[in-house]
């Protein structure tokens, strides 16, 4: 009967939204019913109530993504059961924090602003001022992304304590209130909030809240208003070339490979090797090897390594994996071939052919955090393909592998958005199953990364 009602009440959401309030969301692609009711009941039977809570967060980021967002909200209830069961404050912040966050881009501003007092509540809780800073920032950047920026920069005001180290928090605080009115439209409002960031450092906090505030306008579609920014940051800065090659990602991402080569040309010459590389990788993506190969000419050896990788992993995602491994010949530096064996290991997983994965995967040096990660993403592939048994083995050993050199919940974290991105939310919940069933990590403590690598 769960599953019946659940599904119900995703069906009515987009109606009773419409006939209530008078507001429909845009037509868009609508979420697998079948992949959604077998997910949500998935989760609602991990009996730890910070697993379930994660699980169903991860169900409603895989619907924001696809913009299935009545069926978001009602995901996200759910979580916000599962998370009032939870009793660690210091957890309850950042967990009730990305709760808010996915509800804000699930439109829903109104439940976000309630999850986010909780949190507060949580906040105030805490006896640890370490633990009580980091979450004020996390509270400032996710009522900003509620839309309350009045709000965000009270909090803001409580993380001053008179310590000399008070001012990171604070900066990064207003670097993230800008960042956020800037990717919901709000320039003026954003370069106000930077305005109130009084220190400099060598490339000027000028440049770095410009280049949040463009980087934020990229992402948000609002390519032009980001290039208007971007060139408002000094030459000289560091910044200067990351903001603009984080706009030549965007359009990659696009496929727009005009406009990448005339924002190149912006760059300064000893900044834009990264830029070339993502235009190469975009240009073989297209299927123009011989216009890729064009470009890594145009870089100095030494960058030359970086660029094939790029080209690699762009060709190990798309599936081809023998044009990778020609590719990957190109390749002389170990250090660049880390993400490369990484994207082949993984396309080799997800094609079935897991010893070949595992083979690739060992020969990752000097990184024992990606080759945890591919190991993991391995694993992934293998809960997908049904192979649980071994699926349980290779997790195993992808935790020895990292397991003196990181956290864990940050390798779980990369595998779930790779999956979440790729539109896979049921091989998502059941990798946080078997990570749970396995041996429990603190999915609670997991919610503290997701700051850093979710949003």
């Amino acid at each position: 009967m769960r599953l019946f009602s659940l599904s119900f009440v995703i069906f009515l959401a987009g109606v009773i939204l419409t006939v209530s309030v008078g507001y429909a969301e845009p037509k868009q692609p609508a979420a697998n019913p079948d992949q959604l009711a077998a997910a949500t009941e998935k989760a609602r039977q991990i009996k730890d109530d910070s697993a379930r809570t994660f699980a169903y967060w991860v169900i409603a980021e895989s619907l924001v993504k696809t913009k299935n967002l009545p069926e978001a909200r009602i995901v996200l209830n759910s979580a916000k059961e599962a998370a009032a069961l939870i009793k660690n404050d210091k957890h309850k912040v950042h967990i009730h924090a990305a709760i808010a966050r996915a509800q804000a881009s699930a439109k829903d501003m109104i439940e976000a602003r309630k999850t986010l007092d909780i949190a507060e509540e949580s906040a105030e809780r805490l006896d640890n001022m370490k633990d009580k800073q980091f979450a004020y920032r996390t509270l400032a950047k996710a009522w900003a992304m509620a839309g309350d920026v009045d709000k965000a920069k009270k909090i803001v005001t409580k993380l001053d304590n008179g310590d000399e180290y008070d001012v990171v928090d604070i900066v990064y605080a207003y670097r993230s209130i800008a960042a956020a009115q800037a990717g919901a439209g709000d320039i003026d409002g954003a370069m106000k909030t930077a305005a109130m960031i009084d220190v400099k450092d060598d490339d000027g906090m000028d440049a770095w809240s410009l280049s949040d505030i463009a980087e934020a306008q990229a992402e948000a579609g609002d390519i032009p208003g980001a290039m208007t920014t971007a060139a408002k940051i000094n030459k000289d800065s560091y910044f200067h070339a990351s903001t603009y090659t984080r706009i030549v990602e965007v359009y990659a991402n696009a496929g727009n490979i005009a406009e990448i080569k005339k924002v190149i040309p912006l760059i300064s010459e000893d900044g834009r090797s990264r830029a070339c590389a993502i235009l190469a990788a975009a240009q073989a993506k297209t299927g123009d090897m011989d216009g890729a190969a064009e470009t890594v000419d145009l870089l100095g050896e030494d960058d030359k390594p970086q660029a094939y990788s790029e080209i690699v992993v762009v060709q190990a995602k798309a599936g081809d994996v023998n044009k990778a491994r020609e590719t990957l010949k190109m390749i002389s530096d170990d250090k660049a071939k880390i993400d490369a064996y990484a994207a082949i290991a993984e396309a080799l997983a997800k094609a079935g052919n897991i010893a070949e994965a595992k083979e690739t995967a060992d020969l990752i040096k000097n990184s024992p955090r990606t080759k945890a990660e591919t190991y993991a993403a391995i694993t992934a592939a293998q809960i997908k393909a049904g192979n649980i048994v071994d699926a349980r083995q290779t997790l195993n050993l992808a935790k020895k592998i990292q397991a003196a050199v990181d956290v864990w919940e940050g390798v779980c974290l990369h595998v779930i958005k790779g999956l979440v991105d790729n539109g896979d939310m049921t091989t998502a919940v059941d990798f946080i199953i078997i990570n749970t069933d396995e041996n429990p990590i603190g999915w609670g403590y997991a919610f503290l990364y997701t700051g850093q690598i979710w949003w």
